[in-house]
């Protein structure tokens, strides 16, 4: 029985790579992709140990700045600025979201909660057309039973955003923008900006659905498919108090805002193109023990 808070909470927002310099984007050997077929629920990439530029080169908003008082607790975005140089240890990330497949083996090992969003089949587990999607309404909680089950933990902020952004402090882990033909996203708004006939828009695309959707690491879905949980919890002002020195940040140590304690990042097949949540240095929050339609878990491992 889940003691954890299950009520919704919707924010709008192994294959062994040898490690990279982060500045050239390697492209996904086609053949672990063939038929539509996952890469595996093991791979990984390996991301040598070295600084990289985290958060945004802009003023901080006026209500953002930190000023020893209260934290502000009446938003779940923001708090990318300052841009800070961050060291992050060698460690080794998913190289595809995890899909529906690789869950169902947690769930059926009773190692894992299967999803609880009311509008997924209750077959959804089991359907082999869902089958290769990144899996969905997960919590963080759910996430972390999911990287303990294949021994490893969700990636911190730092960790997500290096993967993401590589060495060229990329706007967009795809790259110098998002378009619909590159990334899994726009497909389940009132725009519907990428609305097209394939798939079913109440679900993700199979990550062979969307090959180029590969950051400088070669790891790939990071711009669409579905947002992905980190180990960190949010405080508005994190980057405004949590160093230097940067290395290897865990995040703060407790989260002041109970409404906004956990940290997601990247995008989802949900949004439209021009959602702020879609740049690679984009930070949100979800209430502690919710679960997000469009979450899902990519794991991490330490070398």
């Amino acid at each position: 029985m889940r003691s954890k808070h299950r009520s919704a909470f919707f924010v709008s927002l192994a294959l062994h790579f040898a490690p990279g310099c982060g500045g050239t984007r390697r492209a996904v050997d086609a053949s672990i992709e063939a038929d539509g077929g996952p890469i595996g629920c093991g791979a990984w990439v390996e991301l040598p140990d070295g600084e990289f530029s985290m958060g945004l080169d802009a003023p901080i908003p006026e209500w953002a700045v930190y000023d020893g008082g209260p934290p502000t607790c009446d938003t779940y975005l923001g708090g990318e600025s300052p841009l800070h140089e961050v060291f992050v240890s060698t460690f080794r990330l998913a190289v595809n979201e995890t899909t529906v497949q690789c869950y169902a083996e947690c769930v059926g090992r009773g190692e894992c909660e299967a999803p609880a969003c009311d509008d997924l089949p209750p077959d959804y587990l089991h359907v082999e057309d869902h089958n290769h999607e990144p899996v969905l309404c997960l919590s963080r909680a759910d996430a972390e039973a999911y990287c303990r089950f294949r021994q490893g933990r969700l990636p911190t902020e730092a960790e997500w955003e290096k993967a993401a952004r590589g060495s060229e402090a990329l706007p967009y882990p795809a790259g110098a923008e998002v378009t619909c033909d590159v990334a899994d996203v726009g497909r389940r708004n009132d725009s519907q900006t990428c609305w097209t006939s394939e798939g079913d828009p109440r679900f993700p695309l199979a990550a062979s659905e969307r090959p180029l959707d590969l950051s400088p690491f070669g790891i790939q879905g990071m711009s669409g498919g579905v947002r992905e949980w980190v180990s960190d919890r949010f405080h508005l002002q994190y980057y405004q108090i949590g160093g230097p020195p940067w290395r290897d940040p865990q995040g703060p140590e407790e989260a002041p805002c109970e409404a906004f304690a956990d940290t997601v990042r990247g995008g989802s097949f949900e949004m439209d193109l021009g959602a702020p949540a879609l740049f690679a240095y984009s930070r949100a929050a979800a209430p502690a023990g919710a679960y997000l339609r469009e979450a899902g878990v990519r794991c991490a491992w330490d070398k």
